[in-house]
């Protein structure tokens, strides 16, 4: 399994040889996490490990996991740059004013 990343997602093309039901993905099961078996949302499981279990009975599966931030996530980074930005004002500002 060599998965593809892109931001806050992971894919994963598991091709499973035998029998088994369950598929143990070494991703940490966080409470945002979702899971796309083949294109179709699915609920999953939280294994013994603390990470992704997911049942498929396909032996070709291609495995999405993406983390959805809270609100508080956003809202945080806003006021963040807002500061930033003001820091930035008031220093630009002061040396003008000298």
């Amino acid at each position: 399994m060599v998965p593809k990343t892109v931001p806050n997602t992971i894919i994963y093309q598991v091709h499973k040889s035998g029998k088994e039901e369950n598929i143990n993905l070494p991703i940490i099961d966080y409470n945002r996490t979702q899971v796309k078996l083949n294109n179709k949302r699915v609920t999953h499981t939280k294994s013994f490990r603390g990470t992704v279990e997911v049942k498929s009975a396909q032996k070709n599966n291609k495995i999405t996991v993406t983390y959805q931030p809270s609100k508080l996530f956003y809202f945080s980074l806003f006021i963040s740059c807002l500061t930033w930005i003001a820091l930035m004002i008031r220093f630009f500002v002061g040396k003008l004013k000298r």
